[in-house]
């Protein structure tokens, strides 16, 4: 009964990663910035990726990072010009060997 409570245990902390970092498995969203007063929902979205795949070899990564050029060209593409808050999605795979963040924005 313990071996069977044990193994449990041990998938549940494996396979986590709906609300805190798992090893394997992590999908989490969360806002950017918690400072939400007086911030207006807006009626208009947009996403900008960036990722990072590590290489076991030679622990060389590829990554994108966000820049306010990214960010700029996001924003026109949805055509929004103001920017009220912002969401960070995590979605990563053994450890962070790959990791995909996507700065979603909320605004007019």
């Amino acid at each position: 009964m313990v071996i069977k409570y044990g193994i449990i245990f041990i998938t549940m902390f494996l396979f986590t990663g709906c609300s805190s970092p798992g090893i394997l498995y992590t999908n989490i969203t969360a806002p950017y910035s918690t400072n939400f007063k007086n911030s207006p929902l807006g009626s208009k979205s947009c996403r900008v990726n960036a990722y990072r795949l590590k290489e076991p070899i030679s622990r060389v990564g590829l990554s994108g990072e966000w820049n306010s050029e990214i960010i700029h060209k996001a924003m026109l593409k949805a055509e929004m010009t103001k920017c009220y808050y912002a969401d960070v999605k995590t979605l990563s795979f053994l450890r962070g060997a790959y990791r995909r963040k996507t700065l979603i924005l909320y605004g007019d």
